[in-house]
């Protein structure tokens, strides 16, 4: 099972950027873990988790497919985020506005 955390703050940086840390684990332990700044400006909290998580997901597809090519078989992938608007609108996409 692979599971990914990731976070964002808002508007932290001196040009009103915002921030965003992602770790990768396997179980126990950390596979990776990246913390950025943004590269663009967001108007709210919500987006900026989306931007964060946008950011994010690709790395984690990326050693996903790898450790597959490698031998391993992940049944699961879990991707975890704190913001539940962000949350719905990944899921839902325009529908939840």
């Amino acid at each position: 099972m692979m599971k990914t955390w990731v976070d964002a703050v808002y508007a932290v940086h001196h040009d009103f950027k915002s921030h965003t840390g992602g770790v990768m684990s396997f179980r126990t332990g950390v596979l990776d873990a990246k913390s950025a700044k943004q590269k663009l400006n967001t108007k709210r909290s919500t987006e900026e988790e989306l931007v964060g998580a946008s950011n994010y997901i690709p790395w984690t597809i990326w050693v996903k497919r790898f450790m597959k090519y490698q031998g391993y078989d992940i049944r699961s992938s879990i991707f975890y985020q704190d913001n539940e608007n962000a949350i719905k609108l990944e899921e839902n996409g325009r529908k939840s506005c």
